[in-house]
């Protein structure tokens, strides 16, 4: 794994091969963000519902004295930040411990993510995508629901979460409308190409 910080670099460049790889429909990082929040809106505000109705997190509200919440949501937020982008490591090939599994940290766009610069399938793709996801915001609210025991700091990582995931749903949703099932993609960072595998 490798920690970048700044512009994607050109090294990171991709020349397809006999035409065989077909680019991705990209937009700017800053249109991208502008996109990806009504989908971190309407999210948010579904989860802070959905943990008011079914959780006693309410109750836990008052229990943290409020200078000492102010660091703990800081150091969750961070904390979840980090994280948020090693999970999506994780489940790149050979659980993101290769030179091709980069973090990207672009401090100018307040901007991070993190990405494969190898081949990997469409569905593998879409669940790198997602597990952060799911981990952070889905089980811990799963968890509160069953055992209705809600910390407030537990209510907060998922939430949270659930905003910095919100370009990882629209890229999922990105990919399910652009690449067929069965295709190959290959990423340089911020630009991808999918290839579709033919018939043997």
């Amino acid at each position: 794994m490798q920690i970048k910080i700044g512009p994607f670099q050109e090294e990171e460049k991709f020349t397809s091969d006999n035409n065989s790889w077909i680019p991705l429909r990209e937009f700017s990082i800053k249109y991208f963000q502008i996109r990806a929040i009504p989908i971190g809106i309407i999210s948010l505000a579904l989860f802070i519902l959905l943990w008011k109705s079914f959780t006693p997190v309410i109750e836990t509200l008052n229990t943290v004295a409020f200078p000492f919440i102010i660091f703990q949501n800081l150091v969750i937020l961070v904390g979840a930040i980090i994280i948020h982008e090693l999970i999506h490591a994780f489940f790149h090939p050979i659980f993101g411990l290769s030179k091709q599994s980069i973090i990207r940290i672009w401090p100018n766009k307040m901007f991070i993510c993190t990405y494969y610069l190898g081949e990997i399938t469409r569905n593998r793709s879409m669940l790198i995508q997602i597990m952060p996801f799911i981990i952070l915001s889905v089980i811990p609210l799963i968890i509160a629901i069953t055992i209705q025991i809600s910390p407030i700091w537990l209510a907060y990582l998922s939430v949270v979460n659930v905003l910095l995931a919100c370009g990882d749903i629209l890229a999922i949703i990105m990919t399910m409308r652009e690449v067929p099932k069965g295709a190959i993609i290959r990423s340089t960072g911020w630009n991808g190409f999918y290839k579709i595998l033919k018939n043997k």
